[in-house]
């Protein structure tokens, strides 16, 4: 007579099955949560506010590894072979048409061992401007629970330097959870409001910052 292991064994007892998998899934759900967590506890330069004047763009061949390996595949990328640079924007940026974005990409010019920011606004921006004939315009800032506000110049057509200033000042903002609004002539645009394009904002910026070993 053979023996069936499946209906006799009470380790094969469905209900004994359930309980297991149930289990593993809390357990590997746990790890995972466990997981997130020591990547957010050890990640202290996401709340460290950068100094706009500290202006770097020389990066190193560990910093580039580093980018290479980890972070760049969360970027298209674009080659221009003649200059020998790569541009990298994130993926995840926001291409809406309809509404004031400001994206930014990362320049690596490995020949030389130095990296740019570069700020990028969209069509909105750039059309609504042109039409009104601005070259600078201004991010308006606001606190609504300490009722205070305040500006930050934003030079459309500017030196790197420049752009890496800006692009600083507008991190800084987020960091310390301000509203944003981009001042297009006596209009103020909602600028960086949703969750997505914030953090494709920063994100960049703390990639840009680990190229360029700011944050290490």
């Amino acid at each position: 007579m053979l023996y069936d292991i499946e209906h006799s064994s009470p380790y094969y007892h469905p209900c004994f099955m359930t309980l297991c998998y149930t289990r593993s899934m809390l357990f590997y759900g746990f790890i995972a949560l466990l997981f997130v967590g020591l990547i957010t506890a050890c990640n202290p330069d996401k709340e460290k506010k950068i100094n706009p004047e500290d202006v770097r763009f020389r990066s190193t061949y560990q910093s580039r590894l580093f980018f290479k390996n980890t972070r760049s595949l969360s970027y298209n990328v674009e080659e221009l072979s003649q200059l020998k640079w790569e541009i990298f924007r994130y993926q995840d940026r926001s291409l809406d048409s309809t509404k004031a974005i400001i994206n930014l990409a990362i320049v690596n010019d490995w020949k030389e061992e130095r990296a740019y920011i570069i700020v990028e606004p969209n069509d909105f921006i750039k059309n609504k401007a042109d039409k009104l004939e601005l070259k600078n315009l201004e991010i308006l800032w606001k606190d609504n629970t300490l009722g205070i506000q305040g500006r930050i110049p934003y030079p459309m057509r500017a030196p790197k330097e420049e752009q890496f200033e800006f692009a600083a000042r507008v991190y800084n903002l987020i960091v310390e959870g301000r509203e944003l609004y981009i001042c297009i002539g006596e209009t103020e645009y909602p600028f960086l409001h949703q969750k997505n394009e914030a953090e494709a904002f920063r994100i960049t910026l703390m990639d840009f910052y680990r190229l360029v070993m700011i944050f290490k």
